[in-house]
């Protein structure tokens, strides 16, 4: 299982509202059951593998939320379930295969499991994937793990870092230089930057990760950290231990109309 700690904080008050836990319990049960909701077989195969990947998508969310109450076990079945989803998209179209390898990648990283395989797939696939929507952090990282050149999609991945409330935030190619060199010292303070950029976007309600279970999971610094160690860094114990607070709020409102909308839960 994934090294991640998360930790719901309940914040007290004279008034009963609902608390973070609460809300948290709530997206953990809702994203579990939508990640159920499997594309019908009499769809096209192009719709049938985006739908598998929407399904994974919410058991991503389902994994980070289970992971904040603490449900280690839950967490890894969800994980493991959106392995399997991703799996699907590609059997049934092999066509756009990309999204299904990075999030394959994700979830191998996280369940602490071998990417050498997907690693070798996803540098296959790069060298002729088109895509606009592909930010090339899972190809570099693969790359630097088996000893392949990066370089060739550095240029398209700066560009991504240029861009507002992207999975390659400010700082990422920076990380990249320091990942190639071996520098530690100027490595932990890069992600240390690239941790509290997540936090501001997190808490920006222009972002898409506002109020959603991204906010929970820095995923880029997450994944550079865990490639470090693997190339021998040893990192961990020097990120910065400081705590953020996030201010979550009503993911459905219509399931609670005696809360007021603007209802907002320290976390």
């Amino acid at each position: 299982m994934s090294r991640i700690q998360i930790v719901v904080e309940i914040w007290s008050s004279n008034i009963r509202m609902m608390t973070a836990l609460e809300e948290v319990k709530f997206r953990a049960d809702s994203c579990s059951t939508m990640a159920n909701i499997l594309p019908a077989e009499h769809r096209p195969a192009s719709k049938k593998a985006f739908g598998y990947r929407i399904c994974g998508g919410y058991s991503y969310g389902a994994y980070i939320f289970n992971t904040a109450l603490g449900l280690n076990e839950n967490a890894k079945t969800h994980l493991l379930n959106r392995l399997k989803l991703d799996s699907l998209a590609m059997d049934v179209y092999e066509q756009d295969m990309f999204p299904s390898l990075e999030n394959i990648y994700q979830t191998k990283t996280l369940l602490l499991e071998d990417v050498t395989e997907v690693s070798e797939k996803i540098i296959s696939v790069a060298k002729t994937n088109t895509s606009e929507s592909v930010s090339h952090l899972c190809t570099i990282l693969s790359c630097l793990r088996l000893d392949e050149d990066h370089r060739p999609y550095m240029e398209w991945f700066r560009k991504w870092e240029a861009k507002k409330y992207t999975l390659v935030l400010p700082g990422s190619s920076e990380a990249i230089a320091h990942l190639v060199n071996r520098d530690e010292d100027n490595l932990v303070l890069t992600l240390d930057t690239m941790l509290l950029a997540h936090h501001k976007e997190a808490g920006n309600r222009h972002s898409n990760i506002y109020n959603s279970h991204a906010a929970f999971l820095s995923l880029a610094p997450y994944l550079m950290l865990e490639l470090a160690e693997h190339l021998g860094m040893e990192l961990r114990s020097r990120i910065t231990q400081n705590k953020q607070t996030l201010k979550l709020g009503l993911s459905s409102p219509a399931d609670f109309p005696e809360i007021a909308k603007n209802h907002k839960m320290p976390i």
